[in-house]
């Protein structure tokens, strides 16, 4: 795997992904979310029982909420989910507005822009501190008047990947040159079928990061459909991956644990 000093186009397992277009995309599209909050939140301000109000709110924070768990910010993704859980209790009537609600969002709000635009500058995102918002959130949701601090959720566990007969893809000759070599070389060969979450929402770059994570163990030789279909999101939710790797399942396993949004792994 070749990749590129400073960011521009890199190479993963044969997928090519322009890393600045969808950095850009996601900031461009973060920003018009960040607004559609800003004025849902004022007008939930001045009419805190307007449902549809609160339904648009909880869309934006959503989808912000997925977008940057897509790219794999994760303190943003958090505060986000925070939000949502706070913003679907008022919507189903669990909660009722008050001045400390929409004071906490409008806080979450700021911190959201402060870390959205840092990620812009090549900052981590984590140069904002958002841990106290994330409590408060979190007491607000259950009914605590102060938050208990509490772990952070461990990642979920993929499932365990598994090595496929050979008849389940068709290989061209190539393809089979390159695994025989492999194994006569001491190497495993994995044939990894993967679906992303019905709610993702950039699914190129979920796939980038996908094929990033094998590439660190092994390499990717074959994709189903073919990188370029990837990459141009020309494909429903599956695709099928072959690796060859010095790794075992667990270690495969192990690489795809902190991808999110994947629903099967096998």
């Amino acid at each position: 795997m070749s990749k590129t000093p400073g960011g521009g186009r890199k190479q993963t397992g044969g997928f090519e992904m322009e890393t600045n277009q969808y950095m850009d995309m996601f900031l461009d599209e973060s920003r018009e979310h960040l607004q559609s909050l800003n004025d849902g939140l004022l007008s939930l301000e001045n009419d805190p029982n307007e449902v549809s109000v609160v339904n648009e709110i909880f869309r934006n924070a959503h989808t912000l909420k997925g977008m940057s768990a897509t790219m794999g910010f994760n303190k943003i993704a958090e505060l986000t989910h925070e939000m949502e859980d706070v913003l679907d209790l008022i919507r189903n009537n669990q909660l009722k507005v008050t001045e400390d609600i929409i004071e906490t969002i409008f806080k979450c709000l700021d911190s959201l822009q402060e870390m959205i635009e840092n990620v812009g500058n090549g900052d981590p995102e984590d140069l904002v501190d958002v841990s106290d918002l994330v409590k408060k959130l979190s007491s607000i949701s259950k009914g605590e008047p102060q938050p208990e601090a509490e772990a952070a959720p461990a990642a979920a566990e993929a499932p365990a990947a598994e090595a496929a007969p050979a008849s389940s893809l068709d290989y061209t000759e190539d393809d089979k040159d390159a695994m025989r070599a492999a194994k006569q070389g001491g190497m495993a060969v994995f044939h990894i079928h993967i679906r992303l979450a019905d709610t993702c929402l950039l699914k190129a770059a979920r796939t980038y990061m996908v094929m990033n994570a094998l590439d660190e163990i092994g390499d990717v030789i074959k994709s189903v459909p073919p990188a370029e279909d990837l990459e141009a999101e020309k494909f429903d939710h599956d695709f099928d991956l072959v690796l060859v790797t010095t790794s075992d399942t667990q270690a495969v396993s192990d690489a795809l644990a902190p991808v999110s949004e994947l629903e099967e792994v096998k």
